[in-house]
């Protein structure tokens, strides 16, 4: 189980970070890029913390 921890907060991190630009999506414009960068975001950060 302590193996997997990094991938799933990976996975909460993307989700609740996602969870903004979707906020944000309903009041102004949000660019793909965005959301493609967020994600890019969420899985560099597990693959840093060796998972």
């Amino acid at each position: 189980m302590a193996a997997l921890m990094p991938l799933l907060i990976g996975v909460l991190a993307i989700a609740g970070t996602l969870l903004v630009p979707g906020v944000l999506g309903g009041v102004t414009g949000v660019p793909v890029f965005a959301l493609n960068l967020t994600t890019a975001r969420g899985w560099v950060w597990v693959s840093v913390t060796g998972c």
